[in-house]
């Protein structure tokens, strides 16, 4: 062989090495959410960071969190449940965890205006 061809030959044997070793498995991302316990005439409800710890204590990594509202209707009335809730994008293999501190997928609430995630 040419010293050119064994160049070659070299290249493109790294390049098919080096692509096949860089492939990553792709993170299943989904978001879950628990009640925040705010009720209509006070103030409160948890916050969004304070939730998160109980995620983080768990195992959970949080991609990212916000407040949302669960899309259902509730009587105005002081001491009345608000509908808050309490949205966070974590990995889908983390779902098991999350469930075990009280966590639902979103998809549970069809109807919840959930903001893209900042």
């Amino acid at each position: 062989m040419k010293p050119l061809q064994l160049i070659a030959l070299f290249s493109l044997m790294t390049c098919t090495v080096v692509a096949g070793c860089t492939h990553t498995r792709q993170a299943q991302l989904l978001s879950v959410y628990k009640y925040d316990g705010s009720v209509q005439c006070e103030d409160g409800g948890i916050t969004v960071e304070n939730m998160r710890r109980e995620l983080v204590n768990a195992g959970v990594e949080v991609i990212c969190g916000q407040k949302a509202r669960d899309g259902r209707a509730y009587p105005a009335m002081c001491g009345a449940a608000t509908g808050r809730i309490n949205v966070y994008t974590i990995d889908a293999t983390d779902l098991d965890a999350a469930e075990a501190q009280g966590f639902k997928s979103v998809e549970t609430l069809p109807d919840a205006r959930i903001p893209p995630c900042e």
